[in-house]
């Protein structure tokens, strides 16, 4: 396993963690972990991001490797951001883990 197959399998477990908590909290439970899972997930997709890149990029989807890993990885960032807003969904990070999957297999 190289370097980026770790960054991937990290991030995949941070989102897939905050997905979980959100769909507790989406079922009435404690929204406590929800904002601490989401800083992870974002950090943990942000370094995927950047292992992919070779370096930190700049958020535009030209500035990504003509790639399908690098698009897929893009997405599953897009995806994050959209579940960890406000009005965010634990579906959209359920989504991002399963691109994040697809990556790892790009």
């Amino acid at each position: 396993m190289d370097h980026i197959d770790v960054k991937l399998k990290l991030a995949i477990g941070a989102v897939g963690k905050a997905a979980a908590a959100c769909e507790h909290w989406e079922n009435g439970g404690d929204p406590g972990p929800v904002a601490d899972t989401a800083c992870e997930a974002e950090e943990a997709i942000s370094v995927a991001l950047e292992a992919v890149a070779g370096t930190y990029p700049a958020f535009s989807v030209a500035s990504y490797p003509e790639t399908r890993l690098g698009r897929l990885v893009l997405a599953a960032r897009v995806l994050v951001m959209a579940g960890t807003d406000e009005g965010g969904r634990s579906e959209d990070l359920v989504i991002a883990a399963g691109v994040l999957e697809a990556a790892c297999e790009a």
